[in-house]
Parts: C-alpha cells; sequence; structure tokens
C-alpha cells in the first residue's frame, strides 16, 4: 500500500510539474512546431492486490485524452496509449485480453501489426496483475522517455 502511494505521489508531482512549467506558454493552434515541453501526457494504470480493482488516472494538455487513450473492462482489464494514440490498440487489445491472452503477447502482436508503432505509448494491465508496457523509438521523439 505504502509503494502505491508513493506511485501515485510522483506521478501526481510530474503532472504538476507540468502544469506549473506550462502557464506562461502562448499556444498558437496554428503552429506545427512541435514542442514538447509542452505537449506531455501523464498517464497511471493500478491495481489493488487485496480487492484485484484496476484504476486508470491520465493528466493532459489534450482534451478529452482519457476518453480517447484509454479502454478498460471491468473484471479483464486497463490498456492506456498515448502520443500518437492508435484506438485499434485499445479495441483489439481489450478483445485480446478477455480472450484470456497475457498482456505481453498482446503487446507483441499489436506492435508487429501496427507500420507506425514507434510513435506509440502503450501499457496494458489485466486483472491478474500482469503487464506490459511499450515505448516507441521513432521521429517525435518518444526515445527520450
Amino acid at each position: 500500500m505504502f509503494r502505491d502511494s508513493i506511485l501515485l505521489l510522483v506521478s501526481f508531482s510530474l503532472s504538476l510539474a507540468s502544469v506549473v512549467s506550462a502557464q506562461d506558454y502562448e499556444y498558437d493552434p496554428t503552429s506545427t512546431k512541435y514542442e514538447p515541453d509542452y505537449l506531455s501526457t501523464y498517464s497511471i494504470i493500478v491495481r489493488d492486490p487485496e480487492t484485484a480493482e484496476l484504476g486508470i488516472g491520465v493528466a493532459s494538455r489534450v482534451l478529452a485524452v482519457g476518453r480517447n487513450g484509454s479502454t478498460f473492462k471491468g473484471g479483464v482489464g486497463v490498456i492506456v496509449h498515448q502520443m500518437s494514440s492508435n484506438p485499434f490498440y485499445g479495441r483489439i487489445g481489450m478483445e485480446m485480453l478477455a480472450a484470456g491472452l497475457p498482456p505481453q503477447e498482446i503487446m507483441a502482436q499489436l506492435v508487429r501489426s501496427d507500420e507506425e508503432s514507434e510513435r506509440r505509448q502503450v501499457a496494458i494491465l489485466d486483472i491478474q496483475g500482469r503487464s506490459a508496457a511499450f515505448t516507441g523509438g521513432g521521429p517525435v521523439g518518444l526515445d527520450v522517455y
């Protein structure tokens, strides 16, 4: 329980640091310049080992990112996908989780079948507590994470 509390505190602190550093930023919707310091998304998925309850938290500058960047199903698992998000990771991945495939195998299949996987950040957590994570290293700077 203490470890989970520390993890949540660290995640919250990182999110708060981004908010504070972005306060002086002036957003230009017509700009095509990639500014990673102001385009951050933080996701956390957790499982309570005593109750097997799953939880998800997402903080981002992108509107509605929680709806578009996460997929969850009670009694099955949680999938978060961000950066250059692909909703099929959630849809197909959740079907595979419900069929009983382990997260590591699901992640391998999703990444292998996606021509733009290097642009993705994905995490999977199933109801048993098994997990998998993937961070691409593509042209949008994911290799720094």
